[in-house]
């Protein structure tokens, strides 16, 4: 058996001992994708300020809660010891200060950001066969066609 296949066999054996059955994990999944769907929704939405302090406010959050999650990460370690997990998946999985540190950096850097949403990148404007025109805005993360109002997110 290959190191990929080993991984995947033991990460199988600790999902299948674990307390959740498929369908209440397959409920929970359905449950976090709904709540994904909808925080999208109030994100695009969201000013730029507004977007921009719930990026502070993660880090802030993070900074606060750091002692915790080195507790449950650590908590994590073991049980993927425990599993018989290889020293390569636990050192990716291993929350150092530094990169505690370069979470909570990397939020507040992106709060600085100008916000990309909706900004035109380039504008063409394309003749049809009997005289119609069709002007295309690019956008960054949302492409949306002009005249007929539907929207294209990448």
């Amino acid at each position: 058996m290959t190191q990929p296949e080993t991984n995947l066999s033991k990460l199988s054996t600790t999902l299948s001992e674990s307390a959740l059955s498929a369908a209440q994990i397959k409920e929970q999944l359905t449950q976090m994708g709904k709540k994904a769907r909808m925080a999208s929704r109030a994100m695009a939405k969201a000013s730029a300020q507004q977007k921009n302090l719930a990026l502070l406010q993660m880090g802030m959050a993070i900074r606060l809660q750091t002692d915790h999650l080195k507790d449950v990460n650590q908590k994590d370690i073991e049980r993927a010891r425990a599993a018989g997990q290889d020293a390569a998946f636990i050192d990716r999985l291993t929350l150092s200060d530094k990169a505690i540190l370069n979470m909570i950096e990397g939020l507040e850097q992106i709060a600085t950001l100008t916000d990309p949403i909706g900004e035109v990148l380039n504008q063409r404007t394309r003749r049809g066969g009997k005289g119609q025109e069709c002007r295309l805005d690019v956008r960054r993360h949302h492409a949306q066609m002009a005249g007929n109002g539907r929207a294209f997110t990448r």
